[in-house]
């Protein structure tokens, strides 16, 4: 991780399991309100992703 590409690798893993957990936790969530906050959590981590994602294309 001495590198901007390492940097950016280990954000993407973390995005993505951040990703998996909010999905995980909306499946499971008993009331809409809070599967709805969840899953726009969620595509908060998705957004994330996309821009790290560019940034890594950027990088390359």
């Amino acid at each position: 991780m001495n590198s901007a590409p390492g940097v950016l690798e280990t954000a993407m893993g973390l995005e993505t399991q951040a990703l998996d957990l909010y999905m995980r936790y909306s499946q499971k969530a008993t009331d809409e309100k809070s599967k709805g906050i969840l899953l726009e959590i969620a595509e908060e981590e998705k957004a994330h992703l996309a821009a790290l994602g560019r940034l890594m294309e950027e990088k390359a």
